[in-house]
């Protein structure tokens, strides 16, 4: 399986960094109308920007970056309680 990068984005909250991640995923499973999908995935990582704990992750349509600014924001405006009920969003 395949995966292609679309867009990465470092962030700090108080004294916090997290690293949000965002790829076109080709899946193992059928899936229509295409077996790709972007994934986002959450990290908190370390000022040198070594991934550390893996915190969330979440999935949109193949090319979205929707997922990846939602968590951005959640991030930006309250560290790592902002990704408290973003699935359920």
């Amino acid at each position: 399986m395949r995966n292609i990068d679309i867009i990465k984005t470092y962030i700090k909250h108080g004294e916090d960094w997290f690293f949000v991640s965002t790829i076109n995923r080709e899946s193992s499973a059928a899936m229509i109308p295409s077996p790709w999908y972007a994934e986002t995935i959450v990290w908190s990582t370390n000022v040198a920007g070594e991934r550390r704990e893996l915190l969330w992750q979440g999935d949109a349509y193949k090319g979205s970056i929707k997922t990846h600014q939602r968590v951005v924001e959640a991030l930006h405006a309250k560290g790592a309680e902002g990704l408290k009920g973003l699935d359920d969003e």
